[in-house]
């Protein structure tokens, strides 16, 4: 072999070394950016996924102490009463539409007839700023009577009942609450509803829900996220239908494989083409809303520059590619941090992050907006910065804690927020370490703000045990402490009064006057037997609609009587005009039962013998006071 032929073999081989050696590391940064790739799609799809699902029990949770707060306001704002009247009432099915006569009950609420009546559900609505209905059952299911779900042209969705085949009425009918995800009227609401019982049987529902579509919110900053140029978030229901896509929405998109493999594999990575585009997708299923939710990227979109460099360079420097590659990676990494901060912003609850020596390394809006103060003000700062020493020396001590139990934990405080004083915060704090207990980097913390539910709460025990009307305790209210005086009364071997009042004739001055004249007449009535009372233990009980309840500790039957007495002459000096009485005004009829209680009595007995001397004084014309007393 000549040597021209020498070096030309001695190049050619050279070439194909390299050729080799460039195909080479070709196929090995492939394969890489392509786990890359799939690791990338799958935290993103992580990250998508627990954020729908913070939303979802963010909702759930309101849902859960939306219907307390409804129950709450029915059994101690409102009186229900079930009459011996029926009234053809219109029922549509939900599901298929069928519409049909029915014959009802009317029922009245204070009173006043509760179908298309909508005072009560407006006020849960006004209160907790959801939906509200009131159901009442019929043969093929529960219809609603009074709400404010709307329909699809904005009315009110009186009328459309659930049938009985449905998971929320067989659940009411075991007289449990149903929670969970549910089809109102024409829409998906996330739901709570409790039974109604009349007469000892469930003759009805209480509900409270919001729309899952609700979360548009989210659905705006899922689909604003910028995670490639190709790629982008999808949601599929369980019939193919997309409710995010960007070219797909509302259609039927069941025809295409990929719709058809998703379904099928539900979790996981799939390789697909689709409108004649190689692609990965990142897929979950998430049940709590039969979703299917992928995050889908051009196969080869992340490796683009790569292989135009490759083709130029086949045979030139490796150590070029390299770079090629590491930047590639560089800015794979960058979209992911851009990605989960985008998140973490958007996330409507405070959060933040420090480092091991508890300086801010970060936080999102909601949580500048807690704290009265920008970004710029609160990195670099140690918390003894931001505020006063009580409220530092509180969450410091929170960290603490944490750094002695590698769990999440969940702290709940009052605290002083920074530039308003005069404002006390009650608030949940769950903090964690990061990456673990032994090798702390910083904490990582969520504040939830409960003050407003601290207030309701503090509404709602008010409300709990008053009579709104009077202002007398109601039935159930004050419970715990009338048993105790009566416990008191057996121990000290006292006497104890009980007077049951009743207004006579107060259906009729109700039908005759109206019932904004009848609560009138009821508050002047409390006013005049509250005012017979004085001691500190005395208690005066709107007992039913017009009747009261008295419980005087350590009096005797005589003085009872007087005070009975001075009751029923007061009254009749207000002079309050009933013309449908024989006495041509307002009066009352008393019965008083007295004596010391033995120890296998009840505060019940007591009750139940006054309110026979009440039928007694009924029976012979009303207007007088019965007593008796134990023997």
């Amino acid at each position: 072999m000549n040597k021209k032929n020498t070096i030309t073999l001695i190049i050619f081989v050279v070439f194909v070394a390299f050729s080799l050696n460039g195909v080479l590391i070709f196929l090995v940064v492939q394969n890489n950016l392509e786990n890359q790739t799939e690791d990338f799609l799958k935290a993103n799809l992580n990250a998508s996924v627990s954020l729908i699902d913070l939303n979802r029990k963010e909702a759930m949770k309101k849902v859960r102490y939306d219907i307390n707060v409804a129950n709450f306001i029915f059994y101690n704002k409102y009186l229900l009463e079930e009459t011996n009247d029926y009234m053809i009432f219109k029922a549509k099915n939900q599901i298929t539409g069928q519409e049909e006569e029915v014959q009802v009950n009317k029922w009245l609420l204070n009173g006043k007839q509760l179908h298309y009546n909508y005072n009560f559900v407006d006020e849960v609505k006004d209160m907790i700023g959801g939906t509200s209905t009131i159901f009442q059952k019929i043969e093929k299911g529960f219809v609603r009577i009074s709400t404010n779900v709307p329909t699809k042209n904005m009315g009110r969705a009186v009328g459309t009942y659930i049938p009985n085949d449905s998971a929320v009425i067989k659940t009411i009918l075991k007289g449990q609450r149903y929670y969970g995800r549910a089809y109102v009227v024409n829409d998906w609401y996330l739901t709570a509803y409790e039974p109604i019982w009349l007469n000892g049987e469930i003759k009805g529902m209480l509900y409270v829900g919001v729309k899952e579509k609700e979360f548009e919110n989210l659905r705006k900053k899922l689909t604003d996220i910028n995670i490639g140029k190709s790629s982008y978030i999808v949601i599929l229901d369980s019939e193919g239908k997309a409710s995010i896509h960007p070219t797909h929405e509302d259609k039927d998109n069941k025809k295409y494989d990929i719709v058809k493999r998703v379904q099928k594999e539900k979790k996981g990575i799939l390789y697909y083409r689709f409108e004649g585009k190689k692609k990965i997708a990142a897929v979950e299923y998430y049940k709590y809303f039969d979703w299917y939710v992928f995050i889908t990227i051009n196969r080869y979109e992340l490796v683009q520059d790569f292989l135009s460099a490759l083709e130029i360079f086949t045979i030139l420097f490796s150590l070029f590619l390299s770079t090629i590659m590491v930047l590639i990676l560089t800015k794979i990494i960058k979209k992911h941090e851009i990605f989960l901060t985008t998140l973490i912003e958007t996330i409507p609850t405070p959060v933040f992050y420090k480092n091991r020596n508890r300086i801010f390394q970060g936080c999102n809006y909601a949580f500048e907006k807690f704290i009265n103060m920008g970004k710029s003000d609160i990195v670099g700062k140690h918390i003894y910065n931001l505020t006063d020493p009580e409220t530092a020396n509180a969450l410091s001590n929170v960290d603490e804690a944490v750094m002695n139990d590698s769990n999440s934990r969940n702290y709940e405080l009052e605290l002083i927020i920074p530039g308003n004083k005069s404002a006390i915060q009650h608030v949940i704090i769950s903090s964690a370490v990061y990456p673990d207990k032994k090798n702390v980097e910083g904490f990582i913390g969520v504040i939830t703000d409960i003050t407003k539910l601290k207030e309701q709460q503090i509404y709602l025990k008010k409300v709990s045990i008053h009579d709104a009307l009077t202002g007398l305790y109601n039935r159930h209210g004050m419970r715990d402490i009338q048993v105790r005086i009566f416990k008191e009364a057996i121990r000290k071997k006292e006497h104890l009064s009980v007077i049951m009042a009743d207004i006579d004739h107060f259906k009729k001055y109700n039908d005759t006057y109206g019932h904004r004249e009848g609560d009138k007449c009821l508050k002047k009535i409390a006013g005049t037997l509250l005012s017979n009372i004085n001691r500190p233990l005395d208690i005066g009980i709107r007992y039913g609609g017009e009747e009261f309840l008295l419980i005087l500790p350590n009096t005797l039957s005589s003085s009872a009587l007087k005070i009975a007495r001075r009751i029923r002459t007061e009254i009749i000096e207000l002079a309050i005009e009933h013309k449908r009485s024989s006495y041509g005004i307002v009066t009352i009829s008393q019965g008083i039962y007295s004596g010391v209680p033995s120890a296998n009595e009840k505060l019940e007995d007591f009750i139940v013998m006054a309110d026979r001397m009440l039928y007694h004084v009924k029976e012979k014309g009303r207007n007088a006071i019965c007593k008796t007393a134990k023997k």
